[in-house]
């Protein structure tokens, strides 16, 4: 799922003739899923264990669980997104480009993360949302979806994060997803999510314009 977001608007200002006016950056904001592996699935099996009267498997426990290991995926995403941008700072500072990673914990109406997780415990309930499609599919739509959002002009080569990108993987360290990474995705679901982060990207330098007259002019 790649939710483009188009360039803010030029608003305009009250100003006097030759004023300047405030600075201006050329914005956008995109949402990444990011691929992650982590032991959610050891601490299900040990939470299971230590249940004296079993674990009623139904939707509000697996929205408590969701819940529960939401904040430990979004922090493996965040931390893995950030540091591939800092690898490849270099390259995104001669495109002109500046990218942030920030989680979305704010967004309590949207579903950050999917747990591989969910799969056997749906098998084992007869699925509980058989809209939703399996894990496995969900990883291999996304992972082809980076060749198929680029426009085909970016300075980037398809290894490297792009404003616009829909998916990393964290486990690769790359948009693309390897082959034995794919294997253990169906192997072990339970084992892996996908998070939703948002990137915000800054194109080139700060814009200053003045106002002469009904003309705008930029500033060096």
């Amino acid at each position: 799922m790649n939710r483009r977001q188009p360039y803010p608007p030029i608003l305009p200002h009250s100003s006097k003739p030759g004023e300047l006016l405030p600075p201006m950056v050329r914005t956008r904001t995109d949402w990444v899923t990011v691929l992650v592996n982590g032991s959610w699935h050891e601490c299900y099996q040990h939470w299971i264990a230590q249940s004296p009267h079993g674990v009623n498997l139904n939707t509000t426990f697996i929205n408590q669980m969701v819940k529960m290991f939401t904040p430990a995926a979004v922090g493996l995403a965040t931390t893995a997104l950030r540091q591939h941008l800092d690898t490849y700072r270099t390259f995104y500072a001669s495109a002109q480009v500046t990218l942030f990673a920030e989680p979305l914990l704010d967004l309590a109406e949207e579903t950050v993360c999917v747990f591989g997780l969910l799969s056997p415990i749906q098998r084992a309930l007869g699925s509980i949302d058989s809209s939703a499609p399996p894990f496995l599919e969900q990883v291999n739509t996304l992972a082809c979806q980076v060749d198929q959002c680029r426009e085909g002009d970016e300075p980037f080569p398809t290894s490297i994060y792009a404003p616009g990108d829909g998916f990393f993987s964290a486990v690769d360290g790359t948009t693309g997803i390897s082959n034995s990474t794919l294997r253990q995705v169906e192997t072990y679901p339970e084992r892996f999510a996908l998070v939703d982060i948002q990137v915000t990207t800054l194109y080139g330098p700060v814009m200053r314009i003045r106002k002469d007259g009904t003309d705008m002019t930029l500033v060096a």
